[in-house]
């Protein structure tokens, strides 16, 4: 009878992500992460098809985490400039946190960040869109993509500051200038 392990899928994803950090991706294996967990490095293929999919599990995962902390700032923000700020420094958190592993398994940060932008995108075009119209602000569906697309930009080029995305985004919309501001920034 196979052996039955309580949490295996989440024990093999923490561990995972604990040797990412501490050995980057070239220094996980499939064997390392088993051996963390006390489990023969076969029965991770039962969960995780190889390595690049348990690390992809991995990032998903934080992402997620990220993703639901930033729908929870934005759902209370006290301005559409809270919003925003929540959106772009959750981003940039998140970017700044796996950059090393990206670099490490790509060459590239941007490698990765390319692959995966629409789906971001998408995430990010459907946070802004309900925060605007918590505040009233009605806009065209193509309105939100781009919007999405410069804060998700921004976020991950470490030279803009979210002063830079708050004075950019103030500048095209100066009608909604008073709304995006609000009391957060002043």
């Amino acid at each position: 009878m196979p052996k039955i392990i309580d949490n295996a899928r989440e024990n093999l994803l923490t561990a995972a992500e604990e040797l990412l950090f501490d050995e980057g991706y070239k220094g996980v294996t499939i064997r390392k992460v088993a051996k963390r967990c006390g489990m023969a490095a076969g029965t991770v293929f039962n969960y995780f098809e190889n390595k690049d999919m348990l690390i992809a599990s991995v990032i998903a995962r934080d992402w997620a985490k990220v993703l639901q902390r930033i729908n929870e700032e934005c759902r209370t923000a006290k301005s559409v400039s809270e919003g925003l700020c929540a959106v772009f420094n959750g981003i940039r958190s998140f970017s700044e946190k796996y950059k090393p592993v990206w670099a490490d398994y790509t060459g590239s940060f941007f490698g990765f960040f390319r692959r995966h932008r629409l789906t971001l995108r998408r995430q990010i075009e459907e946070l802004l869109r309900s925060l605007l119209l918590r505040f009233n602000i009605k806009k065209e569906s193509s309105f939100f993509s781009i919007l999405s697309e410069t804060v998700l930009s921004s976020a991950v080029q470490e030279d803009i500051r979210w002063e830079d995305l708050l004075s950019f985004v103030s500048a095209l919309f100066p009608s909604e200038i008073s709304m995006m501001k609000g009391d957060f920034y002043e």
